[in-house]
């Protein structure tokens, strides 16, 4: 069930980073390996309702179609196509969010890289900065890969 848990939660934080709203009808293709093919079709009807989605594909691992958006949750890679419609929507929404992950990492960057701050600050307050900048990397990095699928 974890796996199904991971891959819900992982849907409908693409829609919200997309700020794709939940009345707006999703259809993901879910890829994974026979195993994880099985799970999955056997507790379809969960994602769907759990995840708000209008309809669901399990698919055999693969490359995800052309101009989807796609991510990994806990084995299983997850494709979205994002209507005509709905691209600059999302594009706005993506670059929107990318600027403040930017900001917030220059933030951390600057304070890390002050030398007064390592000096005098707790070392679990700057371990908690390390933590920090190593977040907003990994989300700057997921937004710049949506961004890039988006165009």
């Amino acid at each position: 069930m974890g796996t199904v848990v991971a891959v819900v939660r992982t849907i409908r934080s693409l829609r919200a980073d997309l700020g794709l709203p939940v009345s707006a009808p999703l259809a993901p293709t879910l890829h994974a390996n026979a195993a994880g093919r099985a799970l999955l079709a056997a507790h379809t009807e969960y994602v769907v309702a759990l995840a708000r989605v209008t309809g669901l594909t399990i698919a055999t691992e693969g490359p995800q179609p052309s101009g989807a958006i796609g991510t990994v949750a806990d084995g299983v890679g997850i494709s979205l196509v994002i209507g005509e419609g709905d691209r600059p929507k999302a594009r706005r929404r993506v670059q929107d969010e990318l600027q403040t992950i930017r900001a917030g990492l220059d933030r951390v960057r600057r304070r890390l890289a002050d030398p007064e701050f390592a000096a005098k600050a707790p070392g679990e307050v700057v371990e908690e900065e390390r933590r920090r900048e190593g977040d907003l990397r990994s989300r700057e990095q997921v937004l710049a890969g949506y961004l890039a699928t988006l165009g």
